[in-house]
């Protein structure tokens, strides 16, 4: 008769535990990878966003600046955008349009450094508001009281496989209320994706 304590347990049954153990970490190090590249990925469209809001907000004031100091020329851009506006709700035909427009007043394009240059197109444009009093129609290629709406957009540009739909797009507009006598400057606030407000520094509009 074998003595009991001589039995030796079924082998393999040592190895059951650190298997389980083995399984448990390789889950969680996978959750915690996959939580951390998710994670990376919504940063990263963070930071882009407000890179893009960033050069909406700069292309803006430069819009501020330029119609401030091109007052005569305002009827020929607002007949401009009235007969070409800015149709942002079709992004299939955003490069289309920039490139026309690029082709017809590249004064209105920003400057910018060659590395976004290579990704975006920031541009600007004016447009009337409804300065005519009935019996008189509306026209929007004439401005009548010294105000109008300018407005910044930027597009990011085509890129690999990506599509017009899939591509970021980013616009702000300001009120500019031109003022041909008096020093006047007034932070106005801005309409947009993220309505910041929008100080000018310069001499000839509020």
């Amino acid at each position: 008769m074998t003595s009991s304590r001589f039995v030796r347990p079924a082998r393999g049954m040592a190895l059951l535990p650190i298997i389980l153990l083995v399984a448990a970490l390789t889950v969680v190090a996978a959750f915690a990878v996959k939580v951390s590249g998710t994670e990376r990925i919504e940063a990263g469209k963070a930071v882009h966003n407000t890179s893009m809001q960033t050069m909406a907000d700069t292309t803006l004031q430069l819009a501020r600046n330029f119609f401030a100091n091109h007052y005569p020329q305002w009827d020929t851009y607002l007949a401009y955008f009235n007969t070409n506006p800015v149709q942002l709700q079709s992004r299939a035909t955003m490069s289309t349009y920039i490139t026309k427009l690029r082709g017809d007043h590249p004064e209105l394009f920003a400057q910018l450094p060659a590395y976004l240059a290579n990704n975006f197109d920031c541009f600007m444009y004016a447009q009337d508001n409804v300065d005519e009093f009935a019996p008189v129609a509306n026209n929007p290629g004439h401005d009548n009281d010294l105000l109008i709406y300018v407005g910044a957009v930027c597009a990011q540009k085509s890129q690999g496989g990506s599509t017009e739909q899939n591509q970021l797009l980013a616009e702000l507009t300001a009120p500019l209320l031109y003022s041909p006598t008096a020093n006047i400057i007034q932070s106005q606030a801005s309409g947009g994706s993220q309505g910041n407000n929008n100080d000018s520094q310069m001499n000839a509009f509020r």
